[in-house]
C-alpha cells in the first residue's frame, strides 16, 4: 500500500487521493448526480476539472473506501456533497 492511493491505514484520512481532495470529490460526485452521467461520462467530468481518467479511477475508489471506513470522513463528505448538489 502506497501513499496517495487511499488504501493504507497509515495514511492521513484527509490526504488527497491521486491529487483529488474531498471537496473536489464531493463536487464531482454531485455534478455526476445532476447530469445522470453513466459509462465514460464520469471521466469526462473529471477531465474537465483537470483530473485524468486514471487519477479519477484511483480517487473514486479511494474516497469510497475512506467514506465507508471513517464516520468523520463520511459526515464531512455528506455535508459538502449536499452543498454541491444545491448549487
Amino acid at each position: 500500500m502506497t501513499a496517495g492511493d487511499g488504501t493504507g491505514e497509515e495514511l492521513d484520512r484527509w490526504e488527497p487521493i491521486s491529487g483529488v481532495d474531498l471537496d473536489t470529490y464531493a463536487t464531482l460526485m454531485a455534478a455526476l448526480l445532476k447530469s445522470d452521467a453513466v459509462g465514460e461520462e464520469p471521466s469526462r467530468y473529471a477531465s474537465a476539472a483537470g483530473i485524468s481518467p486514471a487519477q479519477w479511477s484511483v480517487a473514486r475508489s479511494g474516497w469510497t473506501m475512506r467514506i465507508s471506513q471513517y464516520e468523520d470522513v463520511r459526515t464531512v463528505y455528506s455535508q459538502r456533497y449536499r452543498v454541491a448538489v444545491g448549487r
